[in-house]
């Protein structure tokens, strides 16, 4: 059955335009010692209006773990949270070694399908996968998700190494029956097209 983004999956997919520049230091540490950063609401909601449209709506109140595509204090993954006040904190506290590899995406995506339809409008049927992975001396194992929770597995890996992954990187196109499908409805508005819904199925 279809559903729309939950609170935390527009999170997602807004912080992916995130820069290390978005990030200012608090000048604070969390009770482990580790400097915890800082970005505004204003950053966030541009980044939210960039893929969702200008109507977006969400709720402040978040916690949950990312991964971003940068490295501060050569770190890229920590705890995403409301901060007190304006904006949101995040403590770069650890290393995702498949982002740091490049050999492993956390999502992968192919459209299938487009659709302009008769007012103008269009439908985009696109297909997804999301991966997480652990290591164990050289050796990964590669878990494939149909959600971004990683709450429904697909198929797991067992017994990678950097070469087979370069050798045999991961195809959506062998998951692709199993894949989430998402079918985005975008609306023309001052001739920019915008996001105005989505089910995920």
């Amino acid at each position: 059955t279809g559903s729309t983004f939950n609170n935390q999956e527009k999170f997602y997919y807004a912080l992916q335009f995130a820069s290390k520049n978005d990030f200012s230091s608090t000048g604070k540490n969390n009770a482990e010692g580790h400097p915890i950063y800082h970005i505004t609401e204003a950053k966030i909601r541009e980044y939210m209006q960039r893929f969702f449209g200008p109507g977006v709506s969400y709720t402040s109140q978040v916690k949950f773990p990312y991964t971003f595509r940068f490295t501060i204090n050569g770190k890229n993954t920590g705890t995403f949270q409301t901060a007190d006040g304006d904006g949101y904190n995040i403590v770069f506290d650890k290393v995702e070694s498949n982002f740091q590899k490049d050999l492993v995406e956390p999502l992968y995506a192919k459209l299938v399908s487009a659709y302009k339809e008769p007012d103008g409008s269009y439908r985009l049927v696109e297909k997804v996968i999301f991966t997480n992975m652990s290591k164990n001396n050289n050796m990964y194992n590669i878990y494939i998700y149909k959600d971004l929770a990683h709450s429904r597995l697909i198929a797991t890996l067992t017994n990678q190494t950097d070469e087979s992954l370069r050798q045999n990187p991961i195809n959506l196109d062998t998951y692709l029956e199993e894949a989430a499908t998402i079918t985005y409805y975008f609306n023309v508005n001052d001739e920019k097209l915008y996001f105005e819904k989505s089910t995920i199925s």
